[in-house]
């Protein structure tokens, strides 16, 4: 795994769309994910590797000059997949080598250094690596329904005393 061609995705579930996309808008970041199809073509890799899993587990990364930061990591994809990616993120992250393609902001989000505009960032799809992650439990969930071609639902209405 590389995590090279990172996608960020906004979790703004619509149920107007199908599939993945009533579930998650991809930001853009470039021409790759748009004019050379890397989204779709990473979909369908995603689905054709069932069984598509969420795998937890903690992920410790160690800004230089400052103090370590753990969180619960969520891994969505196909298992084999997953698995590796809740290894090889840190290591990268951790080793210097995690560059992805264009700026995706996921150390700051680990250290909650996030500008205002970068926080609506829920998730991260490695588009070359047919993985996904999020720091979220909900929108882990979210990914494997969109992954699994899963519809999402209105959420729950709200309701207010008087």
């Amino acid at each position: 795994m590389n995590f090279h061609l990172v996608q960020r995705l906004w979790h703004f579930p619509r149920t107007f769309r199908t599939g993945f996309d009533s579930h998650f808008e991809c930001q853009y970041m470039g021409a790759s994910e748009y004019e050379w199809g890397a989204v779709g073509e990473s979909l369908k890799r995603i689905r054709a590797q069932q069984p598509v899993i969420v795998h937890t587990s903690d992920i410790t990364y160690r800004p230089q000059g400052q103090d370590p930061v753990t969180r619960t990591l969520y891994t969505v994809g196909p298992q084999r997949l997953a698995r590796e990616a809740a290894i090889l993120l840190p290591e990268a992250l951790n080793q210097g080598t995690y560059a992805p393609m264009e700026q995706c902001f996921f150390p700051a989000a680990l250290t909650g250094d996030l500008a205002e505009y970068q926080r609506s960032t829920g998730a991260w799809w490695s588009l070359s690596d047919d993985v996904a992650w999020t720091l979220d439990e909900e929108i882990a969930q979210a990914l494997l329904d969109g992954f699994n071609g899963v519809q999402a639902t209105e959420p729950a209405p709200t309701t207010t005393s008087a």
